[in-house]
């Protein structure tokens, strides 16, 4: 990081905040996970809204989002301390800092998310989740059919790289200088784990059926999936033709890491369990 000498006379502002694109096929911009519920509740996204945004467990652990050097000039330390803002939809809610989405929580609908944004917006028209157990074998789930209704949770684990820049009121010089803004990767963890039990806490006390783990309806299926995708698979869909993500459901992860056997993926092999979901063994 560059040392910068503030005077008087020079002023700062924020010119360009970026996502620092990783090259390792294990690390992934953004960690999805998703519930599937036969249907939503009512009332369900204003309890949520609620819980999250009142939560000052949640509101602490964001404070060590990154890593960054806060022993510089003042000015500098105001604009890395700004405040994160929630944007709420009627589906959905997504916490921002600056133009960076931190954390995204909607309902997936026809189009490719609530709030749009290019870089991370997927379209899942196309996409069938596949699941491999012993329990039931090639069970699918399709995001746009009569099986209910599917949520994603989004959280972005990319560093962030951010470009400052000064000008000089007596010599009318315009300079720059980055700041890298490192994730704290066991505070994702943090966050997952608040989420989660935001989410199953409201379905226990407001929805006990659904909140029950494992009850089916007369149809046999199941009420709330709650499922993490291979995020290989998800980045190598063209989101054109008929794709098969490979899935894991959330209890079937957790048994896997108590017993201390490895989770595959039929198509690229053993995954990290730590970059799909650090929550799950930190």
């Amino acid at each position: 990081m560059n040392v910068l000498i503030v005077e008087k006379q020079t002023s700062l502002h924020l010119k360009y905040l970026a996502r620092i694109k990783n090259e390792d096929n294990q690390s992934f911009p953004y960690i999805r996970r998703f519930y599937n519920l036969i249907f939503i509740p009512t009332c369900f996204w204003s309890r949520l809204f609620t819980r999250l945004i009142g939560d000052k467990q949640l509101q602490k652990t964001l404070t060590n989002y990154f890593q960054v050097d806060l022993q510089s000039n003042e000015k500098i330390k105001t604009i890395l301390m700004a405040e994160c803002s929630w944007i709420i939809c009627q589906t959905g809610l997504e916490l921002r800092y600056y133009d960076c989405c931190l954390l995204r929580i909607n309902q997936i609908n026809l189009t490719s998310s609530t709030i749009d944004d290019d870089d991370i917006s997927y379209n899942y028209l196309n996409i069938i989740f596949q699941f491999d157990t012993d329990e039931e074998q090639k069970k699918q789930i399709l995001p746009f059919n009569d099986q209910g209704s599917l949520i994603e949770i989004l959280i972005c684990t990319s560093d962030l790289q951010m470009i400052i820049g000064t000008n000089d009121e007596e010599n009318k010089e315009s300079n720059s200088f980055i700041i890298e803004l490192i994730v704290q990767q066991s505070t994702i963890g943090r966050i997952l784990t608040i989420l989660m039990t935001h989410f199953d806490t409201l379905l226990e006390d407001w929805y006990p059926e659904m909140g029950t783990r494992f009850v089916q309806n007369s149809k046999g299926d199941y009420l709330v999936n709650r499922f993490i995708p291979c995020h290989q698979c998800l980045n190598e869909n063209n989101q054109i033709e008929k794709f098969l993500c490979h899935t894991f459901w959330l209890e079937a992860l957790i048994l896997s890491i108590e017993k201390q056997t490895k989770i595959k993926c039929e198509i690229h092999g053993e995954i990290s369990v730590q970059s799909i979901a650090p929550d799950l063994v930190s």
